[in-house]
């Protein structure tokens, strides 16, 4: 090879590696935490400091943040929940501060409910605003990972345990001032979360008095299509059995009667898959039927998304009934109190599953 076509050679070989390292710079991104989910179609999030990822959320990230990591004996693994108090200085309700419980959905986590739709910026507005009256509350986001907030069929992996038992008890240990009030508390969720906020309120009452799904999952819906039947085995069993889905459907807890004295909220889109879109036509009527108050909001044109369905206007429209809801007077009547769905205790009470229990599961 000659001189000349060595160093032409050369050139090219130093132009190529310069123009693969600056693509690699400009296409270098932000890493997401773990335990939270990119959406294309959502709202675009701020921009992530840098630090710690806890439950979530990066150290730092939401100052007022108090992130509270637990042994779960209901799961078997290290989960934890996210807490922002009521602002300083606010004066405690004689039936304590309102409580409201976020759900994130499948492959999400709790940073979705702050990032996309900026869920504390749409509480600061309807606390500002006086024709809502939006009270000072305490927000809580666990993490639930995939578990769909349902205790698995012949499986250790009790998610639905984990909010209903661990989260609030410990929750009213470090914070006492939280109501226990069950009119004075309300949990909501998207998707995954919006089935297992619906379908927790329906089965404790005495826990949370109202609930918000949006675009809840519709299990009789969602098992037809068999490409999409693994997370739910995982969850209800290899042979999903109908009778534990109907258990866990909010769809059959109503026709069974549940629900009554309740409030629940529910939106989704139009153009959303049967699972969410029908489901929510069907779990609307059904309502209505049974003599529930429900408000039922189709969003025209809205896809599986933040951005397109759950956003601003949805949200605010849930804020508000919400607030008005809690700005009637309250029973006097403490939760603890009051008679409930029976629920089990864990620990002595309610033992994880033994040896025998768990070599039984084969889904």
């Amino acid at each position: 090879m000659t001189q000349l076509k060595w160093n032409i050679f050369r050139a090219i070989c130093l132009f190529s590696m310069a123009a693969l390292v600056t693509w690699n710079c400009a296409s270098a991104q932000v890493t997401q935490p773990t335990g939270t989910s990119v959406q294309p179609n959502a709202e675009t999030p701020p921009a992530l400091p840098s630090g710690k990822v806890i439950c979530g959320l990066i150290q730092g990230e939401f100052p007022s943040a108090k992130r509270i990591e637990l042994v779960s004996a209901a799961v078997g693994k290290d989960l934890c929940y996210i807490v922002f108090p009521p602002s300083e200085g606010s004066v405690k309700p004689a039936t304590g501060y309102p409580l409201l419980v976020l759900l994130h959905g499948l492959m999400g986590g709790p940073g979705d409910w702050i990032r996309f739709p900026r869920i504390l910026d749409r509480i600061k507005e309807a606390q500002q605003d006086q024709s809502i009256s939006f009270p000072e509350i305490y927000l809580v986001l666990p993490l639930g990972k995939n578990g769909y907030w349902t205790n698995w069929n012949r499986s250790p992996q009790r998610w639905r345990d984990w909010v209903t038992h661990e989260v609030l008890k410990d929750l009213q240990i470090r914070f006492p001032d939280v109501s226990e009030w069950p009119e004075k508390r309300a949990i909501a969720g998207y998707s995954m979360g919006g089935f297992g906020a619906l379908s927790i309120a329906l089965e404790y009452p005495g826990l949370f008095q109202h609930a918000v799904g949006l675009s809840p999952t519709d299990m009789d819906l969602a098992i037809q299509k068999k490409n999409q039947q693994r997370v739910y085995k995982r969850v209800f069993g290899k042979e999903l059995p109908q009778e534990r889905i109907h258990r866990y459907n909010p769809f059959h807890q109503v026709k069974r009667g549940m629900g009554k004295e309740q409030h629940f909220f529910l939106a989704f889109g139009s153009n959303e898959a049967p699972k969410f879109s029908e489901g929510g036509r069907r779990l609307t009527k059904e309502f209505e039927q049974q003599g529930i108050e429900v408000t039922s909001i189709e969003v025209p044109g809205g896809t599986h998304s933040f951005k397109s369905t759950w956003g601003k206007p949805v949200m605010e429209s849930w804020i508000r009934w919400l607030g008005a809801i809690w700005s009637t007077p309250t029973s006097t009547v403490p939760s603890s109190e009051m008679k409930r769905t029976p629920a089990k205790k864990l620990g002595k009470d309610d033992p994880l599953p033994n040896k025998s229990e768990k070599a039984e599961n084969k889904n």
